[in-house]
């Protein structure tokens, strides 16, 4: 209970709406971009690429701690709008191992965090809810690679369908990427309580959920 009160108290604080972008500290704006009611660190996992291993793609002493992922390797199920895109990675035969990584996924079109980085984002963004991912390597920004990405991409508001990705797009570093969702396509509020976001980046299956109603900035939802 005073783990989740202290959790609480940080945000109660509120520093966003009480100081403005010019008046907040380096600290303050590193925690506004990493882990804030907009930024959330993540973990993902992925099968280990048997083919670069030297030990069959297993971890020492043979496969993840604990004999294997979890239920046995059942592999992730097919998501995506109306069907499309690939099966979700199956992990290899046998329970061979795991790899973890973990990463940032940042609601970058928010107001507070465009005031917080000082970034533009691309015009192909304009009128898009832009979210960026750092942490996750994928192959290329080849077109074929950049259209798996959009099939791949999803946000779901709680209670409503899913609404899929118009947009992706590299953003500066090797593991950083912006998915844009268009504004024509989904309308966002309060009252959706909820969304969560997924996307697969390489072999990673990456997610993470937001709360509408602590994005509230200014009196009015950041997004």
């Amino acid at each position: 209970m005073l783990l989740l009160a202290g959790a609480g108290l940080a945000w109660s604080a509120e520093y966003w709406e009480k100081k403005p972008p010019e008046q907040w500290t380096r600290d303050e704006i590193d925690q506004l971009l990493s882990k804030s009611p907009w930024a959330k660190q993540v973990s993902a996992q992925a099968p280990v690429d048997r083919s670069r291993s030297g030990n069959s793609g297993q971890y020492p002493g043979g496969g993840y701690p604990g004999g294997g992922y979890p239920g046995g390797g059942m592999g992730y199920p097919r998501i995506g709008v109306g069907g499309m895109g690939r099966r979700r990675g199956g992990y290899p035969p046998g329970g061979g191992g795991m790899q973890t990584r973990k990463g940032t996924v940042r609601w970058q079109s928010a107001r507070p965090i465009l005031e917080a980085s000082k970034a533009k984002l691309p015009e192909s963004m304009n009128h898009h809810y832009v979210i960026a991912v750092s942490g996750f390597p994928a192959p290329s920004s080849e077109d074929e690679h950049l259209d798996q990405l959009k099939q791949d991409t999803t946000i779901q508001p709680k209670d409503k369908p899913i609404a899929g990705c118009a947009v992706v797009e590299k953003n500066g570093s090797w593991s950083d990427w912006l998915f844009g969702f268009s504004k024509d396509t989904i309308t966002l509020a309060p009252a959706d309580k909820e969304v969560e976001f997924v996307t697969i980046i390489g072999k990673f299956r990456v997610r993470a959920k937001f709360n509408l109603k602590e994005m509230m900035y200014h009196g009015e939802l950041a997004v």
